[in-house]
């Protein structure tokens, strides 16, 4: 078993060879009381794995944006989630699906009081490189009435998509409803979501509702709670496609229609019913968004607005929970 680990700071890199011949082992602080960590190996069965860590007092100071892996094959792995249980210190882990070489890993670093965040790599060849050094903030958190999710805005964005479970949800004699989708342009533009619809005599009904160019169909499909469903939108600058697919049951329900203008923002998550009041938000058990993807990228690789879903008087319904993975979240209902 192959392992490198190396310790970093901020401009300057220490390594030295205190550890076994197959290993790199150092530590340099950042200006600040805290040590970045990076571990690069080959590990049981040969699989690739790279993790990153803090260790210190004044670790608050510094954040952990995500983690990515690159084998020798060149499969490109990422992770946006802390594993920590503490809130001043981070753990980040990312591995391979196979077994394969560890070829290097990198770590970008927010640096909160100069508004700023730094990369750097570890090699398979225990080199440690600091990448580069960009103007960046915090991931913001906003309260919105449109989406409760993740919102991404991206010049010239032509797709976003996501996957997820259906969950069960309660209702209680009231029209209500959430739709669990994306959304990719105003809302006028493109749209696929699976709506949790609660009819007023207490039944619970799933439509799947397609929306592209102004183009919109909404059926009522055969859903079960435990059904993996897949929501998209794709333009080509021409045309625009939203499509839903029941991947359990081997339906889909799909629309096309003009692509319009640039369809920036895409937006991911659980939206309210529109256009018949609005209803109350159904209530629905949490539900876990995964796979989530905006053109080529996974969720955790751009900048992305976390939004809690509220009502006209500030309200929160949705409360989405930090990225996990790289690729997705999890909603909980908070409030009709």
């Amino acid at each position: 078993m192959k392992a490198l680990v190396v310790a970093l700071v901020v401009g300057v890199v220490c390594v030295s060879g205190a550890g076994p011949a197959d290993a790199a082992e150092g530590s340099k602080q950042f200006l600040k009381d805290c040590t970045l960590q990076m571990l690069g190996s080959e590990g049981r069965g040969g699989i690739p794995f790279f993790e990153a860590y803090d260790g210190g007092t004044e670790c608050g100071e510094y954040a952990i944006r995500g983690i990515s892996l690159v084998t020798a094959s060149g499969r490109y792995l990422f992770s946006g989630l802390d594993g920590s249980a503490e809130p001043a210190h981070e753990w980040f882990t990312v591995s391979g699906p196979e077994p394969e070489d560890f070829a290097y890993g990198t770590v970008d670093v927010y640096i909160p009081y100069r508004a700023r965040c730094d990369r750097y790599r570890l090699y398979a060849s225990n080199a440690v490189r600091f990448l580069d050094s960009r103007q960046c903030s915090a991931l913001p958190t906003v309260k919105g009435t449109d989406v409760g999710g993740y919102r991404v805005t991206v010049s010239g964005t032509q797709s976003v998509g996501a996957t997820f479970k259906v969950t069960g949800g309660t209702c209680n004699g009231q029209v209500s409803g959430a739709g669990q989708g994306v959304r990719l342009g105003s809302s006028s533009q493109h749209g696929a979501w699976l709506h949790h619809f609660c009819a007023k005599d207490g039944s619970l009904k799933y439509l799947a509702d397609a929306l592209a160019g102004g183009s919109e169909s909404v059926v009522q499909k055969p859903t079960a709670v435990g059904d993996k469903m897949r929501v998209s939108v794709r333009s080509n600058g021409t045309t625009a496609t939203a499509t839903v697919r029941n991947l359990t049951k081997g339906w889909t329900h799909s629309v096309s229609g003009p692509a319009g203008g640039s369809p920036s923002p895409a937006r991911i998550g659980t939206f309210p019913l529109i256009g018949i009041g609005p209803p109350p938000l159904a209530r629905f058990a949490p539900v876990a968004f995964t796979n989530v993807t905006i053109g080529s990228q996974f969720l955790g690789q751009w900048t992305a607005t976390r939004v809690r879903l509220a009502d006209s008087e500030g309200n929160v319904q949705v409360q989405p929970t930090a990225i996990t993975d790289g690729t997705g979240f999890t909603n909980t209902w908070k409030h009709a």
